[in-house]
């Protein structure tokens, strides 16, 4: 057998390694049909539950399967779907999040909006990750992933770094919970607090945006603080917060190079490079080069957030609260 027969031979199984897990097995289908239809009811109970959780439905997914979760357990007969939810959809919604940002994006940015995002990137992970640990006594995965969700852009940075680091299922659930509850919660203070003339320098709308977009986590929460005060303010908080969101890319990458090192001195089955960051990229790239139509570029959008409720339905499907309360009060007084 030549040299080019078996690159070709390797070529070939690893696309068969990589495509056999990706498409979902008949046992994966009744799980994922679960997530599907509850991902449509948290979608219809937002709309009729008002502001603000009308804009966040990913919240109301991620309560609504929790409450379901633990009132009825969830049957075994879902959980392969369930898990392939949490798995390969997570993924392809990370990759789908690249059609939000474009290169000319950047460009406008400028370098303020950036600068005070990996500023603020920095600092947070790195403080709130040592009170995690050393001042509330939570484990380390635990500690991150709160952390990188607070730093960057809630939900979706938790579940990315959360694939990369292999950490368990409930932490995530954790430091989700924790992640969207005090997210809503600033959602509520904010525009109540800037117009009371309680959030001394920040009097100017435009920097108001700023603060919010730099410290409030899922990109809906920060649209509704702001655009409850003006435009300029959204507008302002919408460049801070897409800075953070592009954060995630060099972390992720950063956390997969790390765990790789960690797995090879442990001499224990690497993880596997977080390929769906790749997905991200190219996906910029494609949307910074061609002008997708309006309407399938909507359509791509409420995609992407649909397949983000479904991760957080089977994410609350699969989560005991009753687990969660054995992890004492650090994590709770984190949040």
């Amino acid at each position: 057998m030549n040299t080019a027969t078996l690159k070709s031979h390797a070529l070939w199984s690893a696309l068969h390694a990589y495509a056999v897990p990706l498409w979902p097995s008949a046992p994966r289908w009744p799980g994922i049909a679960v997530a599907v239809v509850l991902a449509l009811a948290a979608s219809w109970m937002a709309g009729g539950l008002g502001e603000p959780l009308a804009r966040n439905p990913v919240l109301v997914a991620m309560m609504l399967g929790l409450l379901l979760g633990n009132v009825l357990h969830c049957p075994e007969v879902l959980r392969p779907g369930l898990d392939y939810t949490k798995r390969i959809l997570l993924r392809l919604a990370v990759v789908l999040v690249g059609f939000r940002i474009t290169t000319a994006l950047l460009i406008d940015l400028g370098p303020l909006p950036i600068l005070i995002a990996a500023a603020e990137l920095v600092l947070v992970l790195l403080v709130l990750r040592w009170l995690a640990r050393r001042i509330f006594g939570l484990d380390g995965p635990l500690a991150l992933l709160i952390a990188a969700g607070s730093a960057i852009c809630g939900a979706a940075a938790i579940l990315a770094v959360a694939a990369v680091v292999r950490a368990k299922e409930q932490y995530a659930g954790v430091a989700i919970a924790l992640i969207t509850l005090s997210g809503t919660l600033a959602l509520l203070v904010y525009p109540v607090a800037f117009m009371a003339g309680w959030l001394p320098g920040l009097e100017d709308e435009r920097w108001y945006g700023v603060f919010v977009g730099a410290s409030i986590y899922e990109l809906a929460q920060v649209y509704g603080a702001s655009f409850a005060v003006s435009e300029g303010a959204l507008n302002a908080a919408t460049l801070v917060k897409l800075s953070k969101v592009l954060m995630l890319l060099p972390l992720v990458l950063l956390l997969g190079f790390v765990q790789r090192r960690r797995d090879a001195a442990a001499q224990v089955p690497p993880a596997p490079w977080p390929w769906f960051i790749a997905g991200f990229v190219v996906v910029v790239l494609i949307n910074s080069s061609v002008t997708l139509h309006p309407q399938l570029r909507q359509l791509i959008l409420e995609l992407d957030q649909f397949l983000f409720m479904m991760v957080m339905v089977a994410l609350g499907l699969t989560t005991s609260l009753t687990a969660l309360a054995k992890g004492g009060l650090g994590w709770r007084l984190l949040g």
